[in-house]
């Protein structure tokens, strides 16, 4: 193989395909569940093979700075991001579900903005990022307990 990112697309077939960020052993997938990330990369690339980030893929990983979500995900699950460092994100339109505590205790973000496609966000699921200012998000969104910290604007789209 050349030098690059490579992913199992599923369990059933032994070859690689080039995507993401570090080297083939950084990421292991499961059909099309990000279940771990054994790499080192400060910005990772998630693989556009991806329709799930499973639970704890990146959880307390504090050299996670940037990430970037491929429009194939659909679901981020439980604590996917949560203490990490990153200083912003950008989740795609085609995100329906963010799970509980997706991106609790992250203190580098201070603006997000939720698409319109999310339909339920899962109780603290940006709990504790003390320097969340401003969220901007759809009324039409469901919303569990004690998702945003005290004193965040929310902004409607809608």
């Amino acid at each position: 193989m050349t030098a690059g990112t490579y992913t199992r697309p599923n369990a059933y077939t032994q070859d690689w395909v080039k995507n993401g960020s570090g080297s083939s052993e950084d990421f292991e997938i499961d059909g099309t569940t990000l279940v771990k990330y054994n790499g080192r990369e400060s910005h990772v690339i998630i693989p556009s093979t991806v329709t799930v980030i499973g639970k704890n893929v990146f959880f307390d990983y504090s050299f996670i700075k940037g990430v970037t979500i491929p429009s194939s995900v659909t679901t981020i699950g439980e604590n996917a991001f949560g203490r990490t460092e990153l200083t912003s994100v950008t989740i795609p339109s085609s995100v329906i579900i963010i799970e509980h505590g997706a991106f609790q205790e992250i203190p580098g973000l201070i603006n997000i903005d939720i698409p319109s496609s999310v339909s339920t966000i899962g109780d603290y699921a940006f709990f504790d990022c003390r320097n969340l200012t401003s969220v901007t998000i759809s009324r039409r969104t469901h919303l569990e307990e004690n998702i945003f910290p005290e004193g965040v604007q929310i902004n409607y789209r809608d």
